[in-house]
């Protein structure tokens, strides 16, 4: 599925989505199809309120972009969505055709990030499905002239640029909770994995032993993080927690097994962005 994205994204966007398509050489492409009988029917009306056309814009752009409805007149709706938004809080409903409230739920935040998380719980009321509306991207671009680390939507709005390195900053990885990015920065003229915190933007260097630092990936719930150790023709595979908790001892065997397991299925759970 192609994602519209702004002018300004576009140019930030370009260079990671170019780096992504080189990685997929040599495996066949994928294509997803959603035929039209999959999608069910839907009628947006505009939201009342002072921020109710921007808002109403974010909605049906989301709604769109999931795939899963396909917007009609009323009259010929499954269902009919409704509210609200001003002073960054939107109230939205979702009704049959016998008028039954199916969802009603007030949103606050800012009305863009409102209407994103009203699209969310549409889809996942409706399909039973999570929906990605709310969610963000970490990408790379050498808009700078050099390699630097961006966030944005997913739609492409909101971009942000997080690193000013002047190096190389390659490899990022959000957290599932959204609250930290890691990445492989060459500050230090080699290969280090970066901690970054996305609520305060302080930053840590937490893998740092002599050779290549690369692959960041968290576990699923942001507490640790896996990544490979490159030395010579030596590597391997590093557990780092990004807390600290006690755990039970456990012998070295049993542990190389049960990290190989979970680096493994976090880095499955992270191949689909969302």
């Amino acid at each position: 599925m192609l994602l519209p994205i702004t002018a300004c994204a576009y140019e930030a966007c370009r260079d990671f989505f170019v780096i992504l398509a080189s990685g997929l050489h040599g495996q066949e492409a994928t294509t997803i199809t959603i035929r039209k009988g999959d999608t069910t029917s839907v009628a947006l009306k505009s939201l009342g309120g002072g921020e109710g056309a921007a808002a109403t814009k974010v909605l049906q752009n989301d709604l769109d972009l999931s795939g899963w409805f396909m917007l009609t007149p009323p009259e010929r709706a499954t269902y009919i969505i409704g509210g609200s938004a001003s002073g960054g809080s939107l109230q939205g409903e979702v009704t049959d055709q016998r008028g039954g409230v199916v969802l009603q739920k007030t949103y606050s935040g800012g009305a863009r990030m409102a209407a994103h998380r009203f699209a969310d719980d549409i889809v996942e009321t409706v399909t039973g499905h999570k929906g990605i509306a709310s969610s963000r991207i970490a990408f790379v671009s050498s808009h700078t002239g050099r390699k630097e680390i961006y966030t944005a939507d997913y739609d492409g709005a909101n971009v942000r640029q997080l690193t000013k390195d002047g190096s190389i900053s390659v490899a990022p990885a959000l957290a599932p909770d959204g609250s930290k990015l890691a990445y492989t920065g060459y500050q230090s003229g080699y290969a280090d994995i970066y901690l970054i915190d996305l609520a305060s933007g302080s930053r840590n260097r937490i893998v740092k032993f002599p050779g290549t630092n690369s692959g960041a990936a968290f576990s699923p719930d942001a507490a640790r993080i896996a990544c490979t150790l490159e030395q010579g023709r030596k590597s391997g595979t590093l557990c780092h927690r990004c807390r600290r908790r006690r755990r039970p001892p456990i012998d070295q065997d049993a542990r190389r097994g049960i990290l190989a397991n979970m680096v493994a299925g976090w880095i499955a759970d992270h191949l689909f962005l969302g």
